[in-house]
């Protein structure tokens, strides 16, 4: 625990330093649909019931590796070429509108409110007065071979995928268009997962949150990290040749990264770090990430015997450490090129 309290102090060293960092580049768009590139990876500690089945994944030559001593089981890296992405116009925290719903998307796709964003990034409330736009995943294929990762319009069945971008303004820049950026930007997703080796895809019914503290841009590039206090279960549906009952927990999502405008040779920047848009980076983020125990979500009491290795902790307020290792990455390749 002691390790976890002084994460969160870097961690919170590292956001006042981004905040520091950034200006306001533009007021916040009106309503439209943006198009990007995105990376994505995940990790699950495995329901010991199915491990066999996770040695399987790991050991069909598709990219999955199995950690054993750690029972955390990782997919490759994941490409969608276009992730397409609804805005609302802009409103503000506590209004009528954002109350009462605005239409999201172009053409319209249909209208988010408040409401239907059903889980909050962990102690993270949105401040009356702030401007904000609503936003939902209208599609993305997060794909490596036969692994896929769906949701919006690509994901038929499960719920829609909502969320909001609020603005980091304080004091008198509060409702100020002029001060829209940074913002904190972060989604309710709810996904269907195809493994090899499994008929049918896994899904999530508590909606996995990605969160990143300050976007500048629709659309953004930056890496969304996990916004759960807690572990997201995902659970095995009809037909999946494996033997399992619907419903049952395949494993916990304990690690997920969702590079947006990332792409496997990308050559923009990212808007939190600086650094280059492309694999390399959003690989050694994501390892660092999963490396350091507290970093990852927690498993809840209930499944605490699934792993030694993820702590089982009462909520606390995240992600905070993600940003910092991404800090710690930026920091150590500009020391490498000064010493060049």
């Amino acid at each position: 625990m002691k390790t976890r309290s002084n994460s969160a102090t870097f961690a919170g060293i590292a956001v006042a330093m981004l905040f520091t960092s950034l200006s306001a580049s533009a007021q916040f768009p009106g309503q439209g649909t943006d198009s990007t590139t995105s990376l994505g990876q995940f990790s699950i500690v495995v329901n010991p019931t199915y491990i066999p089945a996770a040695m399987a994944i790991a050991g069909g030559g598709f990219g999955f590796t199995y950690d054993a001593a750690k029972n955390i089981l990782t997919s490759p890296l994941l490409f969608d070429p276009t992730t397409m992405i609804d805005r609302s116009a802009a409103t503000t925290v506590g209004s009528g509108a954002y109350t009462g719903g605005l239409f999201v998307g172009t053409p319209a796709n249909g209208t988010v409110k408040a409401s239907d964003i059903s889980l909050l990034p962990t102690g993270y409330v949105p401040a009356a007065g702030e401007r904000t736009v609503f936003t939902q995943i209208k599609t993305f294929d997060l794909a490596s071979g036969p692994t896929h990762v769906t949701a919006g319009a690509a994901a038929v069945g499960q719920p829609r995928s909502v969320g909001e971008v609020v603005s980091n303004a304080t004091g008198g820049n509060i409702g100020s268009p002029a001060s829209d950026f940074p913002a904190r930007s972060f989604f309710d997703i709810f996904v269907d997962v195809t493994v090899p080796g499994v008929a049918s895809p896994f899904i999530n019914t508590t909606p996995l949150i990605i969160n990143n503290p300050a976007i500048t841009s629709f659309p953004p590039t930056v890496i969304y990290t996990h916004g759960n206090s807690s572990a997201v279960s995902l659970m095995f549906t009809a037909g999946n040749g494996v033997g399992a009952p619907v419903g049952d927990v395949f494993g916990d999502i304990t690690l997920a990264g969702h590079g947006a405008g990332y792409s496997p040779g990308g050559t923009g920047t990212d808007q939190n770090t600086g650094l280059t848009a492309n694999a390399t980076v959003f690989q050694t983020m994501y390892q660092q990430e999963l490396s350091n125990p507290n970093d990852l979500m927690p498993l809840s009491q209930a499944h605490s015997s699934w792993s030694t290795f993820v702590p089982t902790v009462a909520p606390v307020p995240e992600p905070g450490t993600a940003v910092f290792g991404l800090f710690c990455i930026a920091a150590a390749m500009r020391r490498t090129r000064r010493m060049r």
